[in-house]
């Protein structure tokens, strides 16, 4: 006999084979990763009280985990009541706050908190489970209410297929 057997692993019940190196997983595949940045040097420009994407991924059929991390930064007079972040399968548009809603961020102030020049709000939300039988985009949205000076949002949403 000639060659070297080498037997396949022995898995338990529900065990999953992972990867042995620093390879990505392949489309349709448990580990499948996407993301979309928006970078801080793109940052939008907020207006008061009005949603805004952030991000966007196009996502196959499938369950998903995703999350989103937004960053809000103000003028050095800017007054922040609330920030909101959450992510939808419905353009610009914040999910409601619900109990038990892992997707949805909320900041709340006290009115009159105000941003001194370079200070960055970061907030981050997930995982939220999406479960699509058709090939769908999810939203990274978020909205700000704020008074007196500018404010503008830049960040990350990103899914990994868990099933």
């Amino acid at each position: 006999m000639s060659g070297i057997f080498v037997p396949d692993p022995i898995l338990s019940a529900g065990q999953i084979v992972g990867t042995p190196t620093n390879d990505s997983a392949l489309p349709g595949n448990i580990g499948e990763y996407f993301s979309a940045t928006l970078a801080q040097g793109s940052s939008i420009n907020l207006s008061n009280s009005v949603a805004v994407n952030i991000g966007s991924l196009p996502l196959t059929p499938g369950e998903w985990d995703a999350f989103l991390l937004a960053n809000f930064q103000g003028g050095a007079t800017t007054t922040v009541t609330t920030v909101r972040i959450g992510m939808g399968t419905v353009s610009a548009t914040v999910p409601a706050v619900t109990a038990g809603l892992p997707g949805v961020g909320t900041f709340v102030g006290n009115g009159a908190t105000t941003f001194s020049g370079g200070l960055t709000l970061c907030i981050q939300t997930g995982p939220q489970r999406f479960q699509l039988s058709a090939p769908t985009t999810i939203f990274g949205c978020v909205v700000a209410s704020f008074g007196v000076s500018t404010m503008t949002a830049f960040g990350t949403v990103w899914a990994r297929r868990v099933r």
